[in-house]
């Protein structure tokens, strides 16, 4: 997949959408309108970014020796990759929940913010296990603001679960996604009992009466739920019964969604559970634990503040030293050589296809960058020191780590060399080579990169007759000296109307006011007719009631029934369009005056502006249809559930 081609199909597939939507009947109109779509209003990037490169520190198998005072069972740290060396901030989390410290994450997208999390509650459920204590019983609740998010950690445990029966550990722990979807037994034919039963993962309790028989040691759900599970009779042996001596610890993913009024509904509800809780039988502390992305802004002096944030939303006490930072390592310097584009190509076939034969090409690069290896040496390694000895490669990492900068800037800045046409592309070929090249001291991906492409709502269209006719799409953009007037067009034959303040009669054209809680809701519909207005205007033939003529200054949008004040002499006639007797259609027209549509009473004419779910749609698809078999998945997000439950 190439995500700047597929940035410039989405656009393109958008403007095709949006052409096709709003029809001008005029042509010089509708010209006027696709080259205002053209002009690059619609879109900005994409834009490339790096994420930082994380301090690197001791493996899982290292560290958890040393916290529980011997070696874990080699199957439990090969299920949780305990030989890869954890992120410094993973590290210090870990340290701190075991020490008994409630602590704050707050690490950057894809920093492995989870690990901090998951692995002291793993770690606490197998010291239980060492111990004999491991019972059926919750000792852990990962609430999540959303249930997209608790999918992906379900996902995950599942995965861990799969390694430990696989790797033949004697350690196993349940888990339990508890939400509104989870059915209440095998009989529930109505949340689909039967799929989830056949799609269980290894450790996994599916149905709601399965988890209050016998609790899971991690349960997931968002706050809602929580609130449900409080409340109902049904789901007390969660917490009574001697249940609640298990609960240990409270995770909040994402905690700065919890904010303002959601924020205190949350601490009511924290505050509540604990004490269900205490009264249940639980005399021991909590440990909790919030992770975001966004909570500080990289300052220290944040951390008071971060630290009291936590306070006020779990009721527990947190300090600025249980603040977790990513710190990172800076990118090692390159070289004064850079390979050419042929011979990125070649580099990206070799990691491709791992062909020996290959290896002696390979060679010649590295004895070119002074590289020195063993015979046998693993090809994707001397690949790797040669992209980090790339001068070019090098400067790329560094031009947009932590940087969103445009595609096509540091295209530029890369390939200068290039012709303007190929520099892009080369560029896309550059990023995809690093993105699988991986460091092996750090084992991470030497360029762990994400695209992003905006793309602008349309929020009207306006059109300038003076000093020239044309079509705008904000009307910021307009000519000083003139005057943009929006415009709504016919659905059935795209005649364009200028759109005024309802019962409008004379005075300066200005805009119609959409509020319908306001007194002035509604507005009025003014057809432009190039040269003389006709007595049989009407598609009928016969003047009506109605109807009335209007001269209108295009210069300034003085507008009467006798000729403007202003003095300019650039003026045209509109006829005023018929307004429906219904006051609950106040901002509608009749029927267009043009071909006679009334949309059978609904409203014929629109402005142009769209909803968001049509070019949701066209975006969501063009990406869908790109992304390669196994990966095909789109995260959506909406302001509301309603919302995001239309749009799915």
């Amino acid at each position: 997949m190439n995500p700047i081609k597929l940035s410039r199909d989405i656009e393109e597939r958008y403007r095709r959408y949006l052409k096709t939507t709003f029809y001008f009947k005029e042509p010089d109109l509708r010209a006027s309108f696709e080259e205002a779509l053209n002009s690059g209003y619609l879109s900005k990037g994409p834009y490339l970014e790096a994420t930082s490169v994380f301090k690197r520190g001791q493996t899982p198998r290292k560290l958890f020796t040393h916290l529980l005072g011997s070696q874990p069972d080699d199957g439990f740290l090969k299920a949780i990759d305990g030989d890869r060396p954890l992120y410094r901030h993973q590290e210090q989390a870990i340290e701190g929940v075991l020490h008994e410290f409630n602590i704050i994450v707050t690490t950057g997208t894809g920093s492995g913010k989870t690990e901090a999390f998951l692995y002291p509650i793993l770690l606490h459920l197998y010291r239980e296990f060492q111990e004999g204590k491991l019972s059926p019983g919750v000792r852990a609740l990962i609430l999540y603001p959303m249930n997209a998010l608790a999918n992906d950690q379900r996902d995950r445990l599942g995965e861990i679960s799969e390694r430990l029966k696989k790797e033949q550990s004697s350690f196993r722990f349940t888990f339990g996604q508890y939400i509104g979807e989870t059915p209440e037994d095998e009989k529930d034919s109505w949340r689909n009992a039967r799929d989830h039963m056949v799609k269980r993962l290894p450790g996994e309790l599916v149905l709601r009466s399965e988890m209050r028989k016998t609790p899971p040691h991690i349960l997931l759900t968002n706050y809602s739920m929580l609130e449900y599970l409080l409340l109902r009779p049904d789901d007390s042996p969660l917490f009574d019964n001697g249940q609640a001596r298990w609960w240990k610890f409270f995770v909040l993913d994402e905690a700065h969604q919890y904010r303002g009024s959601r924020g205190i509904e949350m601490a009511m509800l924290l505050r509540r559970l604990k004490q269900r809780l205490k009264e249940g039988g639980r005399f021991e502390p909590f440990r909790c634990i919030a992770t975001s992305a966004t909570l500080v802004g990289g300052e220290e002096g944040d951390k008071v503040a971060v630290a009291k944030f936590a306070s006020d939303l779990f009721g527990e006490e947190f300090h600025k030293e249980n603040v977790i930072l990513g710190e990172t390592d800076p990118i090692r310097e390159g070289g004064s050589d850079s390979l050419s584009l042929d011979e990125y190509r070649f580099l990206g076939d070799v990691i491709r296809e791992k062909k020996e034969e290959t290896r002696g090409r390979v060679a010649e690069l590295a004895t070119k960058f002074g590289i020195s290896f063993s015979q046998n040496e693993d090809l994707a390694r001397i690949i790797s020191e040669l992209l980090q000895r790339d001068c070019r490669a090098t400067n790329l990492r560094q031009l947009i780590t932590s940087n969103p900068t445009e595609a096509a800037e540091i295209a530029a800045q890369i390939f200068a060399e290039l012709q303007d046409n190929e520099r892009l592309p080369a560029l896309s070929e550059l990023v995809e080579l690093l993105l699988k090249v991986k460091d092996f001291v750090s084992n991470a991906p030497l360029l762990s990169a994400r695209y992003h492409l905006f793309l602008r709502s349309i929020e009207g269209a306006f059109v300038s007759y003076w000093p020239q006719k044309k079509v705008l799409l904000d009307r910021r953009t307009q000519d000083s000296q003139g005057i943009a007037f929006e415009v709504a067009l016919c659905r059935e034959c795209g005649q364009h109307y200028f759109v005024g303040p309802k019962d409008f009669k004379e005075g300066k054209l200005v805009e119609a006011i959409r509020d319908p809680s306001h007194v002035g809701f509604g507005a009025t519909f003014f057809r432009p007719i190039e040269g003389t207005v006709e007595e049989d205007d009407e598609d009928d033939g016969k003047a009506t009631n109605n109807k009335q003529v209007f001269q209108l200054c295009v210069r300034c949008g003085e507008m009467g029934k006798s000729k403007p004040k202003c003095g300019h002499s650039s003026l045209i006639h509109v006829v005023r369009g018929e307004s429906p007797k219904d006051e609950d259609r106040a901002d509608q027209m009749a029927k267009c005056g043009a071909c006679g549509y009334n949309a059978a009473g609904r409203d014929p004419v629109r402005e142009v502006v769209h909803g968001s779910d049509g070019p949701h749609a066209v975006i969501a698809t063009a990406l869908y249809q790109t992304l390669p078999i196994g990966r095909k998945k789109v995260l959506a997000f909406a302001d509301g559930r309603q919302e995001a439950a239309f749009f799915a």
